[in-house]
């Protein structure tokens, strides 16, 4: 049973009806008025339904082809019954009616009558044009109607319906189909579908059927159930007409429902409805149909009885799949029967053959597999890249740092001699690498001859024992300089398996001139401790021979001539002084009155001072930093540091020259390396002292700062100038440094902490005059010094008296008498058992009213100690005059509350 391609509604097909009838009643009467020739035969085709059935046009065609063979004219003439829009009994008349009319007077020679309601139309209606003529049938698939037609008259193709291979075919794509759902419509081919599916039901029990017939349901129902079926479900949707209220429906408007309302698949064996959201359908057998029946019917006009003529049977031949509503369901093109019609093909990947995409795939996978080897070539020269970036940049810091560290690598093969070298060795060597091939013997050319015959002996016998070694010696450098190196040697196993000897070679030539320079400040702080020990002594004996000198000057009459004698041992009892003070200042233990003070303003203050020790033909010169350059130190110690460094200057410029002094406001950043020690970050005030004289070479230059070095004749120098500017700079907490260079110059740099704070105003009403008597209270372990202070005070006019020892000197205090106490306090600053200062601070704490004067002969802890409001200190040799007078101005001062 088939239907046609495009839908139409009832109304329009009435219409079209109406249209076609007069023209097909006129023709009628024009045939019927002409009479049959000889030779001729006239066809009726009698189908069931209407025109726009695609079934009933195949027919026609294939029955065409078929007569064409007869060597007759064939008449074919062409009715429809229309038996899906009216009752049987409607169609029947209206059909009699047609026939009467247009056919009246012709005998037809044969009737094919398509479908089973044109059958029932011949078998029971009997139109009386017809009556006799045989028919041939076709599309008829109840066994039933076949059975009750006569066989002397009726002969034709019954059609198979292949139904369930269809329904198989659809459920090998579709595995997952549980349940199968059957529309039917309310039409004798509706019944003929619904027994057909019964059948297919009962063989196949693994399925659950279900039948949604038109027969009982109206559309609106069928569709309301269809919309409740799960996605698993199959729908098959046989030719829909009629529902149960018997009204008309459009085939494929009915399609179109039931695939918009169904999530499931929808498929109909009417190939017709497909394109209207039906999965797949079964293709038309009438052209076939119409073939069969019109070789029957030559038989029929050939003479031959349709009961002679046996019954035909034929179904439907092929699969067609909508591939668009397939792709909608996700139903893979893999899973589609490789035989069946593909309609409606989305393309892209869907629209390949199996054979094609199995092609596809096998050129992706080579395709893919030729990225992957391209990507794995890609990553291994990205990591050789790398890797030889990463050893070149490993090789780099090598270099660097063996350049840092001035450490040379060799290898050498004991077998074959070969000997391989680091650029470092070349560069320590001071040789290009492209002239000079490695070799024991080339390296042995390079060792000073002096210590050639040495390396040569003991690295030979190490290697024939097979002992590492550890060596140091010189090597002479193309130019002619000398280098210390050391080297080692070590026996190891190669990677393959053979002997190897590895080593290095490190210049330790700085490392040897700071061992040297290590031991030179040692021995000048040893000659410095012995000095300070040596000028502690000799201040004791110097305060007694200046001190009785000074008074025995004082006890002499005008005009005594003993008067000179004692005036030349005060000359060498001044100079003695002043050779200590040398000895304690190179030696850091001199005692510092630090204040604050602008260095250039001593700097202009010093100029008349430094003209007479540079003489006439020195030219100084100032460059003064406009900044203020504060720093904390003692002034006279400072102005000893010019005075010696313009002496030197001097010295080094017999013939006159230039000596330029210059400041400057320095910020150290970061740690600096200066005159071999490290100097921290911060703000320092530098003071650069520049001659233009003869310079000096390496070897004075290292030992400058020597105590007791000089290049002067002997007796015209103590060598103590320079030692004790080293002394007084680094006492002061600074660091001192020399550059020279023979016949360009000297240039002594100095660096001193800068300083913050407000400078001192001075006092404009000048020193006070000391109140002259009062008791003294002394401790003094050196006899002489003891008996000479307690001289010199009580010829001042002070009454003296003696401790014996600490506790001695605490309860002479605390017994003294309240209206007679004493007033001053003079202590040794080193004391065998405590500190002057601790002392003294402990007994000021009981005793607020108590001046005390320390007596030192180096500086010691007073270095680093500050005086309190009440306190003085006096160095060695002490005199008379200077005792008198520290005594004096300490009881000037206002008394302590």
């Amino acid at each position: 049973m088939r239907e046609a391609r495009q839908p139409r509604d009832i109304g329009g097909r009435k219409s079209g009806a109406a249209l076609l009838l007069p023209l097909l009643m006129a023709a009628s009467a024009l045939h019927a008025q002409r009479s049959p020739s000889v030779g001729s035969a006239d066809v009726l085709i009698l189908h069931s339904y209407d025109p726009s059935y695609n079934w009933s046009s195949e027919v026609t065609q294939g029955l065409k082809e078929a007569l064409e063979e007869l060597p007759l004219q064939i008449s074919i003439w062409t009715e429809y019954l229309d038996s899906r829009r009216s009752k049987p009994a409607q169609s029947w008349a209206w059909m009699n009616r047609v026939l009467a009319e247009r056919y009246a007077g012709r005998r037809f020679n044969v009737v094919i009558a398509c479908d089973d309601a044109a059958v029932e139309y011949l078998l029971h209606a009997a139109p009386a044009g017809l009556q006799g003529v045989p028919v041939v049938f076709c599309g008829v698939g109840s066994r039933e109607l076949i059975s009750r037609l006569p066989r002397e008259r009726f002969t034709g193709v019954r059609e198979i319906s292949l139904a369930s291979d269809f329904l198989d075919a659809c459920l090998r794509f579709l595995p997952r189909t549980r349940t199968v759902v059957v529309i039917t419509d309310n039409s004798p081919t509706g019944a003929e579908h619904h027994a057909f599916y019964q059948e297919i039901s009962r063989a196949r029990p693994h399925l659950e059927f279900r039948f949604l017939e038109g027969a009982h349901l109206p559309v609106e129902q069928i569709l309301q159930q269809v919309r409740a079926l799960p996605p698993d479900a199959l729908v098959v949707h046989t030719h829909f007409t009629r529902d149960a209220r018997g009204e008309y429906v459009s085939p494929r408007w009915m399609a179109q429902r039931v695939a918009e309302a169904s999530a499931a698949p929808v498929i109909s064996p009417h190939v017709r409805l497909l394109g209207q959201g039906i999965l797949a359908g079964n293709t038309s057998a009438g052209f076939m149909h119409g073939e069969i029946v019109g070789r029957m019917a030559v038989e029929v006009l050939n003479g031959v009885a349709p009961s002679a003529i046996p019954l035909r049977e034929h179904g439907n031949i092929r699969l067609i799949i909508d591939d668009s509503v397939a792709d909608r369901l996700n139903i893979p093109r893999s899973l589609l029967p490789a035989d069946a019609e593909i309609i409606g093909e989305t393309g892209g990947w869907r629209a390949l053959r199996s054979a094609d995409r199995r092609l596809l795939w096998a050129g992706g996978i080579l395709v893919v597999l030729q990225m992957l080897t391209i990507l794995v070539l890609i990553i291994n020269i990205l990591l050789r890249r790398r890797a030889e970036r990463d050893l070149k940049e490993s090789r780099e810091m090598l270099d660097r740092a063996q350049r840092t560290a001035h450490i040379g690598l060799w290898s050498r093969d004991p077998a074959t001699g070969k000997l391989v070298w680091s650029e470092e060795v070349y560069r320590m060597l001071g040789v290009d690498p492209a002239s000079l091939r490695p070799s024991f013997e080339a390296f042995l050319s390079f060792v000073h001859p002096a210590d050639r015959q040495r390396v040569e002996s003991i690295v030979r016998a190490n290697d024939a024992r097979r002992q590492s070694r550890l060596l140091e010696f010189r090597v002479q450098l193309p130019g002619g300089a000398e280098r210390h190196v050391r080297s080692t040697g070590e026996w190891i196993t190669g990677p393959d398996g053979k002997p190897r000897v590895v080593g290095m070679v490190q210049d330790i030539t700085e490392l040897k001139q700071t061992e040297e320079l290590l031991q030179q400040m040692q021995r000048m702080e040893s000659v410095g401790t012995l000095a300070g020990g040596v000028a502690h002594d000799f201040n004791n004996l110097l305060t007694v021979i200046n001190g009785y000198s000074q008074m025995l000057a004082a006890s002499l009459a005008p005009g005594d001539p003993r008067s000179q004698q004692v005036r030349e041992i005060q000359r060498a009892g001044e100079r003695a002084a002043e050779l200590t003070r040398q000895l304690l200042a190179f030696s850091r233990k001199q005692i510092l009155s630090p204040r604050l003070f602008d260095l250039n303003e001593l700097l202009r203050e010093s100029e008349g001072l430094l003209k007479p020790v540079v003489g006439d033909r020195v030219q100084m010169e100032f460059d003064l930093s406009a900044q203020c350059c504060l720093v904390h130190a003692d002034p006279w110690q400072i102005e000893q540091v010019l005075i010696n460094l313009a002496a030197n200057a001097r010295d080094a410029m017999p013939r006159g020259g230039r000596l330029r002094i210059r400041t400057a406001a320095l910020l150290m950043k970061e740690f600096s390396g200066i005159a071999d020690e490290t100097i921290v970050p911060g703000r320092y005030v530098e003071l650069t002292v520049s001659d233009n004289g003869c310079g000096m070479d390496e070897t004075t230059r290292r030992r400058v700062f020597e105590p007791f070095f000089t290049t002067k004749p002997e007796g015209k120098g103590t060598g103590l100038g320079l030692a004790t500017v080293y002394g007084i700079v680094r006492q002061s907490g600074g660091w001192i440094t020399v550059s020279s260079e023979p016949g360009v110059g000297t240039t002594f740099r100095i660096l001193l902490p800068s300083a913050e704070g407000a400078l001192p105003k001075g006092d404009p009403s000048g020193p006070q005059a000391g109140a002259e008597g009062g008791r003294v209270v002394v401790l003094e372990h050196h006899r002489q010094t003891g008996e000479l202070i307690n001289l010199a005070l009580r010829q001042a006019g002070y009454e003296v008296e003696f401790a014996p020892d600490e506790q001695g000197l605490s309860t002479m205090i605390e017994t003294a008498p309240a209206d007679n106490p004493f007033r001053v306090l003079l202590v040794d600053l080193r004391m065998p058992h405590i500190s002057g200062f601790d002392l003294v601070r402990r007994l000021r704490r009981r005793h607020p009213h108590l001046r005390a004067l320390l007596l030192f002969n180096e500086s010691g802890g007073a270095r680093d100690a500050a005086l309190e409001e009440g306190e003085a200190v006096l160095g060695a040799p002490v005199t008379p005059s200077a005792l008198a007078a520290a005594v004096r101005s300490l009881l000037a001062e206002p008394a302590a509350r």
